[in-house]
């Protein structure tokens, strides 16, 4: 199994023009937090789906590079700053992978209910994963046990809004909303009284801590203004 170049081609158009990585522009009145979870739920997405390829290092990292320079572009933006800037003010320290040291990536700090925490660029190892073996072979052939998380981008692809119903062949019109924890979203509405956002229960409803959603729909949410619901008794 090889990762498609024309698929990472194609998801490099929103990212990168004439070789060159850009800010994305309708990201950048959105609050820094929200945009660093948007860039790490694609960047994350692509690589579960993929992470079973033979060259899934070599064509997701190249992907990576364009992606995070797009964030930091974007970034850089909004705040009229530079990249090195950028990196200055929301750089975070980690351990090099290779050698020793660290470098810097940018991560954002913000406040929960537990304490401070703070949210860094997807960092993880590039690496293939084998085949998850299923315990079951029938004919000599082994059972493949696929996870969830493999459906993130079957569902992206679909090109479809999954709260207003928007569909359109342009895949560039869709983002994908993402949240840590559907337990905490779920436990910030049981009060009783609170409305619970549409969004939210479309992800109670499917069970599922991302949405894959059109710019308009994806908007709304950021500003508090997809409201249409009903109050928890």
């Amino acid at each position: 199994m090889l990762v498609p170049t024309d698929v990472i081609n194609m998801k490099l158009k929103k990212f990168m023009k004439n070789g060159i990585p850009i800010h994305v522009p309708e990201r950048i009145d959105d609050p820094i937090l929200n945009t660093l979870t948007t860039y790490n739920a694609e960047i994350r997405g692509l690589y579960n789906y993929y992470r079973l390829a033979t060259d899934v290092s070599k064509k997701v990292d190249r992907f990576k590079h364009y992606h995070y320079t797009s964030l930091l572009k974007t970034i850089a933006r909004k705040e009229q700053i530079s990249i090195k800037q950028v990196l200055n003010k929301y750089g975070v320290s980690v351990e090099r992978r290779l050698g020793t040291g660290t470098r810097k990536i940018l991560g954002v700090t913000y406040e929960t209910a537990e304490g401070t925490k703070t949210r860094t660029y997807f960092n993880e190892p590039l690496c293939k994963i084998d085949i998850p073996y299923s315990g079951k072979e029938k004919n000599g052939v082994v059972g493949i046990t696929y996870l969830p998380r493999y459906q993130i981008l079957d569902r992206y692809n679909a090109n479809k809004c999954e709260l207003c119903g928007y569909a359109s062949n342009k895949q560039d019109e869709f983002e994908i909303h993402h949240i840590r924890k559907l337990k905490d979203i779920k436990q910030k509405y049981s009060k009783r009284g609170k409305v619970m956002p549409e969004w939210v229960l479309k992800m109670v409803a499917i069970n599922r801590k991302t949405l894959v959603v059109c710019k308009k729909c994806h908007r709304k949410i950021h500003q508090g203004k997809m409201t249409k619901s009903l109050k928890i008794n």
